[in-house]
């Protein structure tokens, strides 16, 4: 566990000083660089930080081709520490610059310092984050901006663009965040931050390398071997592991492989869920019993989100998920009392083509005749945006019983951001769709922030770049085949799996939306979205807003009311913890506790 931060240009020793308190959680160890020019480095870790105080770079995460790039480089095999990782980072850079990250098999975020400037980059998912800010004559950086809004003398601002955006898509546009001044550094990019300027840049990560005539049974055989490969790589350091378990493919076959590559390491397996009767328990407890992993269940009640809630947005800094975010929350926090990592089925889907979404992808590529359609209803899912043609509105019109529920847009936003939409290639539309949507931020970043909170490494055998590179060279057609979505990862499944588990469906965790849950949101509604609350914010129409509320409240509505309403009080959260006041997490007041008697934080950060 670790965590970067540090400065261009003339920033105080108290403000490097808050933005290492508030990375506390991240290492209880911590060593700093000092460079001409005014540049500062500095790490927080738990691993041993002794010695390379020559290397001008610091970083965060894991490499797991350290044996590759030392022979890369023509160079012996460094020592298995934080030092020996930060000088075969630097050789790679002064071998081949930027692009050199591409060769790194991994999760991190590096800073390293140049003549008169800081490249900052990250992994090719930005499972490790990294941020960075302008203020006065001077730049931060960090891998949580709740350190940069610790030291800077200007209070937060929120970003109304972006809060429309988010309302509208769930997800954050390329390079922003809800703050209005705070960029992150995108998946697969690198930016240099020198003078008064930034630039950025892409390291290329991915390409698209699929032949069309490919057999199944041949990109099968290679892919097996490659997961294989990855889950070795990722255990191999450790002497017990968890895995979160869903009732998917994705995690079930995390567990297979391990336990594969590994036959007598201790795995615990964990499940949250949100009624004790959830299918999901039966599931996982089969599976894990099935392979001999040590099982726990957890059971998460809705009467609890008013807890909750806050804290989640404090850790994820990004108001952009739904309920599963909750489930991430309380996994990490149970993990971490009996394991070091936890390894998840993260971005299979994104690889294999297992969303709905894919499904319609692969629609329009085969059906010419209402391409148009298909692509505006995808758009529509993602965006709201409502169908022009009638064969479209027809969609839309099926998938919400009648009922469209348009997501609510920031009344302060000038403009809106451009969200993505689906342009059809001519070869391998699926698979240069899939490509195409790796550019845009996940949630990843956020629950990578999530379990270093509870002291917990995660992981994802899907993240392996040999595993990602293999995926682009398999054929769309393979991905999904007639109804089934990630044919080919099931093939590849085939002697590490039960047939049972191999044909598992996609599995979504929610909350049951029965009527505990129904007066848990209205009390939240009525404190966080009141219509002075409203007023107030002066970012959503109060009108607008009220009428979702009571729409949700009475208990009949489509799925995505239900989801336009938790968007805005997870936007409502956010601005409360990281706009309003101190830099602190906001706690809810139970109903009837008067204000002024409701428990308080001592404040976690303050503004300089």
């Amino acid at each position: 566990m670790s965590g970067i931060f540090g400065c261009l240009g003339s920033v105080r020793d108290r403000d490097l000083e808050l933005m290492s308190v508030s990375l506390a959680h991240r290492g209880a160890s911590e060593y700093s660089l000092t460079r001409a020019n005014r540049i500062r480095l500095a790490c927080r870790t738990n691993q041993s930080a002794v010695g390379g105080s020559e290397i001008p770079l610091v970083y965060a995460g894991r490499i797991l081709n350290r044996t590759e790039l030392a022979s890369l480089l023509g160079r012996p095999v460094p020592p298995a520490t934080h030092a020996g990782d930060r000088q075969l980072l630097w050789d790679l850079y002064c071998q081949f610059g930027a692009s050199g990250f591409e060769r790194i098999n991994g999760a991190f975020a590096i800073a390293l310092a140049e003549s008169c400037s800081i490249l900052l980059a990250v992994d090719r998912w930005a499972v490790q984050p990294l941020y960075f800010v302008q203020t006065g004559d001077a730049w931060l950086f960090a891998s949580e901006y709740k350190a940069l809004l610790a030291a800077r003398p200007e209070k937060g601002e929120l970003d109304p663009s972006v809060a429309d955006f988010v309302s509208a898509t769930k997800y954050l546009p390329i390079q922003r965040t809800l703050e209005a001044s705070i960029r992150a550094v995108g998946p697969g990019q690198w930016v240099r931050i020198h003078a008064r300027a930034a630039e950025a840049g892409s390291y290329s990560p991915f390409r698209l390398d699929a032949r069309a005539d490919a057999a199944e049974d041949d990109c099968a055989r290679e892919l097996r071997q490659c997961i294989l490969d990855a889950a070795k790589r990722l255990v191999e350091p450790y002497d017990r592991v968890g895995i979160g378990l869903s009732g998917g493919l994705d995690s079930v076959l995390t567990l297979g492989v391990v336990r594969h590559v590994a036959p007598s390491l201790p795995i615990y397996t964990y499940t949250a869920a949100f009624h004790p009767d959830d299918p999901v328990f039966a599931k996982a407890r089969r599976a894990a019993q099935h392979f001999g992993a040590v099982h726990r269940d957890i059971v998460i009640d809705a009467g609890d989100l008013a807890r909750l809630l806050p804290e989640v947005i404090w850790r994820m800094e990004d108001p952009v998920a739904r309920e599963e975010m909750l489930v991430y929350h309380l996994v990490a926090q149970r993990a971490a009392t009996e394991v070091p990592i936890i390894l998840y089925g993260h971005m299979a889907d994104m690889l294999f083509g297992g969303m709905p979404r894919h499904m319609l992808i692969k629609l329009a590529s085969d059906l010419r005749f209402a391409r148009g359609a298909l692509l505006q209803f995808y758009d529509y899912t993602q965006s709201g945006k409502r169908p022009t043609g009638l064969l479209g509105r027809l969609l839309v019109a099926a998938y919400s019983r009648g009922h469209h529920i348009q997501p609510p847009r920031a009344v302060a936003c000038e403009r809106s951001l451009q969200t993505k939409s689906i342009a059809l290639a001519a070869a391998e539309p699926l698979n240069a769709a899939l490509l195409s949507g790796l550019d845009y931020p996940s949630e990843i970043s956020a629950i990578e922030r999530l379990h270093a909170w509870s002291g917990l490494e995660l992981g994802s055998i899907f993240h392996d770049r040999d595993v990602a590179a293999c995926a682009f060279r398999i054929p769309g057609h393979l991905k999904i085949r007639g109804r089934s979505r990630k044919h080919i990862l099931r093939v590849a499944a085939q002697g590490i799996l039960p047939a049972e588990f191999a044909e598992r469906s996609k599995d979504l965790i929610r909350i049951k939306r029965d009527e505990r849950l129904h007066g848990v949101v209205q009390q939240l509604s009525n404190q966080l979205l009141s219509p002075e609350a409203l007023r107030k914010r002066g970012l959503f129409d109060a009108d607008e807003v009220r009428s979702l509320c009571e729409l949700v409240a009475r208990g009949r509505y489509p799925s995505q009311a239900f989801y336009h309403l938790w968007t805005l009080l997870l936007i409502e959260l956010w601005c409360r913890s990281f706009v309003d006041g101190s830099v602190q997490p906001y706690l809810i007041r139970a109903p009837g506790t008067p204000p002024a008697e409701q428990p308080t934080a001592a404040p976690m950060l303050h503004t300089a």
